[in-house]
């Protein structure tokens, strides 16, 4: 597609057009389609056809005027949950509108209107996820679980897959802007659509499920070739697995080492240390 849109706005005589396009600035340095974008970006006959505008979020003010354009279906709501919508939407007008919905459906049915004790991202999400599927609860927790973008494959591989499609489910996942693709469409990767949806997804497993997915994950990363032991450390202590998380610092101390990555050879023999496995020669 960037390449089709070149070929539109690139020649001297490209048709009249106003092109918007939108991304996400931790994105910015690492997103295969925005570098290319960029290159097409230096070849303009006239640069100054090119605006870039940096979105902030909303001011209270503005968020108070989307609160009130979107509250045209569903319950009414408390003066008390606009404030509270507000302030935990942090001026994002994504965040804002879920949380409105999710307010006005908790509100009540009819008449008999009840004002949420708390209006949080956490309960919103943690009542959404209630309502999915055992496979797709399974893929938003080993995503929350892994702490970084995860291929498709590990994904599918990390759960328990019994009538449902894992690929459908992901699409819902997406959809109710839970997960998100990142990576660009070469070495695609998803992640949870946001850090408070991986922090409530984590609040609702018990230590038991935390340390078991862990282990899971850890498993199925030692199969891979050329697992970064970074990786497999992180999963090795949340499961418990002392022994295994000693020898992987080891591993990936010695790696930083020979690259002359001597702060970070010294964090990774700190973690070693740490495991409470090392005897006194090491």
């Amino acid at each position: 597609s960037i390449a089709f849109i070149a070929e539109l706005v690139l020649p001297g005589n490209a048709p009249a057009l106003m092109l918007i396009l939108s991304f996400r600035s931790e994105d910015a340095g690492t997103s295969p389609p925005l570098q290319v974008l960029r290159g097409f970006q230096q070849r303009l006959t006239d640069a100054g056809a090119w605006v870039e505008i940096e979105l902030k979020g909303l001011s209270e003010d503005e968020g108070r005027a989307l609160l009130d354009l979107l509250q045209t279906t569903g319950g009414p709501i408390s003066q008390k949950q606009s404030r509270e919508i507000l302030q935990e939407a942090g001026g994002s007008p994504l965040l804002l509108s879920e949380l409105l919905h999710f307010a006005s459906q908790e509100t009540g049915v009819g008449e008999a209107v009840r004002p949420a004790d708390g209006l949080l991202i956490s309960d919103m999400i943690r009542r959404r996820a209630s309502t999915l599927s055992l496979t797709a609860r399974q893929l938003l927790e080993a995503l929350s679980v892994a702490g970084e973008p995860v291929s498709k494959t590990l994904l599918y591989h990390a759960v328990n897959v019994a009538d449902e499609d894992p690929a459908r489910e992901t699409g819902l996942l997406i959809r109710e802007h839970l997960v998100r693709f990142t990576g660009g469409s070469a070495g695609a990767k998803l992640e949870p659509f946001h850090d408070q949806v991986r922090e409530a997804s984590l609040s609702w497993m018990s230590p038991a499920e935390l340390r078991n997915w862990h282990a899971y994950l850890a498993q199925l990363l030692q199969a891979e070739a050329d697992t970064d032991p970074q990786r497999l450390l992180r999963h090795y202590r949340g499961s418990g697995n002392s022994p295994a998380a000693f020898e992987t610092a080891l591993a990936a101390a010695r790696i930083a080492e020979a690259a002359f990555a001597f702060e970070l050879a010294a964090r990774f023999y700190a973690d070693a240390l740490e495991t409470g496995e090392a005897d006194e020669p090491a």
